[in-house]
């Protein structure tokens, strides 16, 4: 969904949604035709069957996986240097603190809990943001994974 509301909003910024069930990709689809949506794209695909071929400046999500996942696939979506929103519950902090080592790996900077729409709504939207880790880090980080296998 939050790719759905982002498409609305920036009708000049491509945007892909990543749907491995069957079902939720036709709803998409509908709603995209519906919306008149011709900035979107919709691939019924697993994230990690998808990593290296998309290589957007941000990837969102909501309720995918526990972070330390999530920073593994959101991290094959995005290009060097892109920036990642996962949309957490109350427990974002604690999520985060137990990811650092998998963020520290893939060379991610900044992680940070933010949370959006405070002073504005009653209950604010928390968000983990960080950005990925630039191509010679990756290359790097890489090299060690395949080294330790």
């Amino acid at each position: 969904m939050p790719g759905l509301v982002l498409a609305i909003l920036l009708p000049d910024v491509r945007v892909v949604l990543v749907e491995p069930l069957a079902r939720r990709t036709t709803f998409l689809r509908e709603c995209v035709a519906e919306l008149g949506l011709g900035n979107v794209q919709v691939r019924r695909a697993r994230a990690e069957d998808l990593a290296g071929e998309i290589q957007a400046d941000v990837v969102t999500s909501r309720a995918v996986a526990r972070l330390d996942r999530l920073a593994v696939l959101a991290s094959g979506l995005a290009r060097p240097g892109g920036l990642v929103l996962a949309i957490k519950g109350a427990a974002a902090a604690e999520e985060l603190a137990s990811a650092l080592p998998v963020l520290h790996r893939l060379g991610a900077t900044d992680p940070e809990v933010v949370f959006a729409g405070a002073g504005l709504l009653d209950r604010p939207t928390i968000v983990v943001r960080f950005r990925t880790g630039t191509e010679p880090e990756r290359a790097r980080n890489g090299r060690r994974r395949s080294a330790r296998r």
